[in-house]
Parts: C-alpha cells; sequence; structure tokens
C-alpha cells in the first residue's frame, strides 16, 4: 500500500508539469502522499498486531525525509533528503531482514545520491566538513 501511495506521489510529479513547476502543489502533494502513507502503515500494524511497534516508525521518518526532499526546491537539500531516506530504510531493512530491501536502498537510494552528490559536486555535511577541516573558500571570477 505505501509502495502504490508513493509510486502515484512520483508519478503525480513527473506527469504534471503543473505540479512540479508549482512550490505550493508539490509541497501539497507531498503532504498528503506522507499523510496517506502514515495512516497506511499505522492501521496496518494495528490491525495485524493490535499495537504500533517502535519499528514501524522507523520507515515513517525515512518516508518523510523523502517527501521532505520532492518538496524542496534547493537541489542539494533535495539530494541530502534522499540520502537520509535511503539510510533510514536501510536501517529498517536490516532489522526486519528484508534483504531485498537492503539491496535496494543501498544502491538505489543511498548509492545513486552519493553518485548525485559527487556528480553535482555539492559540499559536503557540515559535520564532516568541520571534522575533516575542510574549508570553503569562493574565489571571484572575472
Amino acid at each position: 500500500m505505501v509502495f502504490t501511495i508513493l509510486t502515484a506521489r512520483t508519478l503525480l510529479l513527473l506527469c504534471f508539469e503543473t505540479i512540479e513547476a508549482e512550490v505550493f502543489r508539490r509541497r501539497l502533494t507531498c503532504a498528503v502522499a506522507f499523510f496517506a502513507c502514515a495512516v497506511a502503515s499505522v492501521a496496518s500494524e494495528l490491525a495485524a498486531t493490535g499495537s504500533l511497534a517502535l519499528v514501524t516508525l522507523l520507515p515513517l521518518v525515512g518516508i518523510g525525509m523523502g517527501c521532505l526532499g520532492e518538496a524542496s526546491n534547493a537541489m542539494v537539500f533535495r539530494r541530502r533528503c534522499v540520502l537520509a531516506m535511503g539510510c533510514i530504510m536501510t536501517l529498517f531493512a536490516i532489522s526486519t531482514g528484508a534483504w531485498g530491501l537492503v539491496f535496494k536502498n543501498t544502491t538505489s537510494d543511498v548509492g545513486a545520491s552519493i553518485w548525485s552528490m559527487i556528480k553535482s559536486r555539492d559540499p559536503p555535511l557540515p559535520a564532516l566538513a568541520s571534522v575533516i577541516g575542510f574549508r570553503l573558500t569562493i574565489t571571484p571570477t572575472r
């Protein structure tokens, strides 16, 4: 159910230029998709077990990061959110023993995000930059 909702969100963003082009519509689409995923996840967990396990909230945080990234106009922020989503979903997959999901998240979300960050020459994360002593210097061009 959750993957169907996320696929519908992605198709809406890709197929309708008015949604992707206008920030409010894109953010509304992402918020509705996240809310629908949260309701579906919590309802299925409650129906299956009668209680809500904390491990259920881990993929919701990951989905939230993905939706937050999709709703953003800043590509650096978007790539970082997708990277965070991939890492969180990989942790969830490891904790549940879903090795196919580990492979999918590691290759498509984490790997593709890192590749895009390298290709786009994104600055390193601020915490990482401070640890390794990275200093960004901007030289004026003429």
